[in-house]
Formats: structure tokens, C-alpha cells, sequence
């Protein structure tokens, strides 16, 4: 278990719970006999991924979900920049009428 102790912090960093934890550690072994062919390692991976497609499909439209919240913030934002650019113009509008009103 020479690969496994090389790596050990990795590993761990990886936890025991992860989907690819029992993996990694087959294709680690010292000994190639006791590491995964390429046709098994492949049927791994083929059976870890449906169990996880949903949780990445989750993450995706979560992300999409957060992008159109952005964008709609962002175009509320320019309405209310427009809209306060608009109050200031009246504003300053009426202070110009009110000064014009005293001088005459």
C-alpha cells in the first residue's frame, strides 16, 4: 500500500464518502494484478454516474436558476437608475420653475 500511504493526505482530503473513494484506492494498489482492468474501471464509472447525474442536473439548474435572478436584477436596476435619474431632472426642474416664480 506504498501508493496509497503516497497519497494519503489526498485521499483523505477526498473523504471516505465520496462516490469515486472505493475507486481510487482499487486503481492504487501496488500490485497491477489487484488494480481495476480498463473494462472494469469503466463499468465503475458507468455505475457511480447515474447516481450522481442528479445531483450535478441540481447543481445546473440551480445555477440557471441564479442567472435569470441576476439578469432580472440587473435590468430592475437600470429601471431604477432611470428612474431616479428622471426624479433628479424634476427636482431640479421645479427648483428652476420655483426660482423663475420669485424673480418675477
Amino acid at each position: 500500500e506504498v501508493q496509497i500511504h503516497r497519497r494519503k493526505h489526498w485521499i483523505e482530503k477526498m473523504g471516505v464518502d465520496h462516490p469515486l473513494h472505493p475507486l481510487v484506492i482499487k486503481c492504487l494498489q501496488d500490485r497491477p494484478e489487484l488494480r481495476p482492468t480498463t473494462k472494469e474501471l469503466c463499468g465503475m464509472i458507468e455505475n457511480i454516474l447515474p447516481q450522481h447525474m442528479k445531483e450535478w442536473k441540481n447543481v445546473l439548474e440551480l445555477y440557471s436558476q441564479v442567472q435569470a435572478l441576476k439578469d432580472e436584477s440587473d435590468q430592475y436596476r437600470k429601471q431604477l437608475q432611470t428612474e431616479q435619474f428622471q426624479i433628479e431632472r424634476d427636482q431640479e426642474e421645479k427648483k428652476r420653475l420655483t426660482w423663475q416664480l420669485y424673480d418675477a
